[in-house]
């Protein structure tokens, strides 16, 4: 496998900063080497110093997405902040359904940014609904949408999909896991697939945060 040169690894470290904002540690020369060494081999390019200026050619468009893909992976999961989550459902969620039935729109927007595979998202959503539920009342229906936005289009690719194995939902509460999710099959995996009331309310959309053009025009309330 083709392995990085220390002067290489700070070209990468400065490549990764200067278009995802990352600051990598050490340890990111080996993911370097098991994530893009292969790749390298694959496209027949003997250096990570070839490599990295075939990125920078003006059509190498799909390989740059690749890879932003191959170095954001990153962990996440359902309800993986629980302090934040409490205060969004304890003070953010009540506050904006005040808001929205005081005024004439009925439109509910929250943004997911740097979503990963719509774990974020879809805790969002499964909170948003829960409200919603004690809100059914009202003689206005409300309109529910939760964008999850990500650089890496694998990682939506799976939130779009909304399938989840086992353990990625074991850790939630049974009444979740009852409620939001539908046993499916896939790729001979047994896995669990979010209920389309929920799934409909997100909608995902490749954007990097430090892009200088801002193509989202909603207004959102979180």
């Amino acid at each position: 496998m083709i392995s990085p040169t220390e002067p290489e690894y700070l070209l990468f470290r400065d490549l990764a900063k200067q278009e995802l904002g990352l600051d990598w540690t050490r340890d990111r020369k080996y993911l370097l080497e098991t994530r893009l060494g292969p790749r390298l081999e694959h496209l027949g390019i003997s250096s990570f110093t070839a490599y990295h200026q075939h990125l920078l050619q003006p059509g190498s468009v799909d390989e740059k997405q690749y890879f932003h893909n191959a170095i954001t992976t990153t962990k996440t999961g359902f309800y993986r902040d629980q302090e934040d989550f409490a205060f969004f459902r304890e003070q953010v969620l009540p506050q904006v359904y005040t808001d929205v039935r005081a005024g004439d729109s009925r439109a509910i927007r929250f943004w997911s940014a740097g979503c990963s595979s719509g774990e974020e998202p879809f805790s969002l959503t499964f909170e948003a609904l829960e409200e919603l539920e004690q809100q059914r009342s009202h003689r206005r229906p409300f309109d529910l949408r939760i964008l999850g936005s990500d650089v890496n289009t694998d990682m939506l690719s799976i939130g779009e999909n909304a399938l989840y194995l086992d353990h990625q939902i074991e850790s939630l509460p049974e009444f979740i896991r009852e409620k939001y999710f539908r046993h499916a099959t896939g790729a001979g995996r047994t896995a669990y697939q979010v209920v389309s009331e929920a799934r409909s309310a997100v909608h995902y959309r490749h954007f990097n945060l430090l892009d200088r053009r801002y193509p989202i025009a909603t207004r959102f309330q979180a």
